[in-house]
């Protein structure tokens, strides 16, 4: 059948007193910016039209959606190579819905699963920062104390992982993102080697994984731009560089599971332990942080140094980025906080703290205005 609308609810990541609500179009993309500006508007006002009684649908289940699921990944998954090299792993499913699925997909290709928090409770998914932090640490120690080959870690929606490697160290988002990338180019042949990947994607990151052979596809950062490039590029992987990984040949959202099954099979393709992997990884300089603006100077915030786009140093594609010389940095609006992300890059880590502080030197001097 054909269905014009998804729509996903799912209690907040970052406070139990909210509920998120995402809206996928009849092709399982993201709405657009503008599309959630005009919901948004409409719920703020508080006058959608109510539905008559006749108009109002049922619920009907989707039969063996979980088993299409997992055979389709299966099919996505080499996993008599797998098989040859039996991996040892920890998963931590977060007491998501992964518990129920991602350790038995693990199992199938020969790994040897540990499994941690893998019963679904949801009244325990949600966490602090400082919780989430300390749960990939023991991720990391446990990993070590049993000697496995790596750790993974589910989030609770099911759409980011997190890895640790078998000497218990916590690979960071950029670091995890970069090393999937090059390990799926370096397995595809002469198949598809496009990488999709946001706008401040490390350039060092860029220039060795062309170097490798892959074409690098560069998108805006929300989420629907991701994945409306990767899919129309028919790249073989997509990546937000914050652990979520989308696989457009399996579907148009981000998938924690499969990306957990796919690193797996690709670490046991490379034979490598993954901590010697690790050292592929080229040392970068990107510093992210962010900077508190009031809602009402936002947007004027934002039309002041768009309006500076005949500077040639100046590149409005996403946001607004900088370029000096080599280094760079990069002002977007956060979309649901009253505040700007920022994101530089430098040849060396004192310049990029520069560039970052001429960010905020900018966006100050707008606000004080």
């Amino acid at each position: 059948d054909a269905y014009g609308t998804g729509i996903h609810t799912s209690m907040s990541q970052s406070s139990t007193e909210r509920l998120d609500i995402q809206v996928f179009d009849k092709d399982g993309m993201p709405l657009s910016r503008n599309d959630e500006r005009k919901i948004e508007t409409l719920l703020s006002r508080e006058d959608p039209r109510r539905a008559s009684a006749i108009e109002v649908g049922g619920i009907s289940y989707f039969p063996r959606a979980v088993e299409y699921y997992v055979e389709d990944c299966m099919q996505r998954i080499n996993v008599e190579a797998a098989k040859n090299n039996r991996l040892k792993a920890v998963v931590d499913c977060s007491y998501g819905f992964a518990g129920t699925l991602a350790p038995s997909m693990l199992m199938k290709m020969g790994v040897e699963v540990t499994s941690l928090n893998a019963i679904e409770h949801p009244a325990k998914m949600q966490k602090s920062a400082a919780e989430f932090e300390r749960a990939k640490e023991d991720l990391a120690m446990i990993v070590k104390t049993v000697g496995a080959d790596l750790g993974i870690l589910i989030e609770p929606q099911g759409s980011h992982l997190h890895v640790a490697d078998d000497t218990g160290r916590v690979l960071s988002n950029l670091q995890l993102a970069y090393l999937f990338s090059l390990l799926t180019v370096r397995t595809r042949g002469k198949g598809a080697r496009g990488i999709t990947v946001p706008s401040f994607m490390p350039r060092v990151f860029v220039q060795a994984l062309t170097a490798n052979g892959a074409t690098v596809y560069r998108s805006k950062v929300h989420s629907r731009s991701l994945v409306d490039l990767a899919r129309t590029s028919k790249s073989a992987m997509g990546t937000d560089l914050k652990g979520g990984f989308i696989f457009p040949d399996l579907h148009n959202g981000f998938d924690a599971m499969f990306g957990a099954a796919k690193f797996a099979e690709l670490v046991a393709l490379d034979s490598a332990p993954l901590s010697q992997l690790v050292q592929l990884i080229p040392e970068h300089n990107l510093l992210a942080d962010t900077m508190p603006c009031p809602w009402e100077l936002k947007a004027q915030v934002m039309r002041e140094l768009l309006a500076r786009l005949d500077d040639r140093a100046v590149d409005t594609f996403d946001g607004y980025r900088r370029s000096v010389d080599d280094d760079w940095y990069m002002v977007l609006p956060d979309p649901v906080r009253p505040a700007f992300n920022l994101y530089a890059e430098g040849g060396t880590r004192a310049r990029a703290e520069a560039m970052l502080k001429k960010a905020k030197e900018e966006i100050t001097a707008e606000i004080e205005k």
